[in-house]
């Protein structure tokens, strides 16, 4: 599900955002305004198991559920959150006829603050969770004008501590990349 917000004016520009914690959660943050702000229109998006779209158990240890789902189908959480930013900014150009799509990810509520100055220049944004499929979303779709990952993790390798991180960025294989 996606909630599309115009800005006051026509634009030719929209921002893609998407937060670990639903559509809600994204509205709630200052970068978001700053997107309206600067003539943008908005489109707060639900990714699989976030908001809208979560399905998980009440007792689920954050996306644990659907991420070990999709690695039994063959796929996982950030490349199904790649496809479905893809998917998003597809119906944006296609059906919106909007020029220029951007990404806009946060990550949890302490996350550092998002340089306006960056959204600005038409950057992608991510951090925390959300910065890994931004970052996978712009390797892959190269019509983005850049990226900006804030609050990316710094290593998947954690030695005698447990995850602090969703379960929807591992990915098979990762440390072999």
């Amino acid at each position: 599900p996606c909630t599309l917000l115009p800005p006051a004016g026509k634009s030719p520009s929209v921002v893609i955002a998407a937060h670990p914690d639903g559509k809600g959660a994204c509205l709630r943050q200052a970068a978001a305004q700053k997107v309206l702000d600067a003539g943008k229109a908005l489109c707060l998006v639900d990714l699989r198991d976030i908001g809208e779209c979560r399905w998980s158990h009440g007792d689920d240890q954050v996306c644990l559920y659907a991420a070990r789902a999709a690695v039994w189908l063959g796929r996982t959480m950030l490349g199904d959150w790649v496809k479905d930013l893809a998917a998003v900014r597809a119906a944006l150009v296609d059906g919106f006829r909007f020029k220029c799509v951007e990404l806009l990810g946060f990550g949890e509520t302490g996350s550092p603050k998002v340089d306006a100055g960056a959204l600005a220049r038409g950057a992608l944004f991510g951090n925390g969770e959300t910065a890994l499929a931004v970052l996978a979303a712009a390797a892959l779709e190269k019509r983005f004008a850049g990226v900006t990952a804030v609050d990316l993790l710094s290593t998947y390798v954690v030695n005698g501590a447990p995850p602090v991180q969703r379960y929807s960025i591992f990915v098979p294989g990762m440390l072999q990349w």
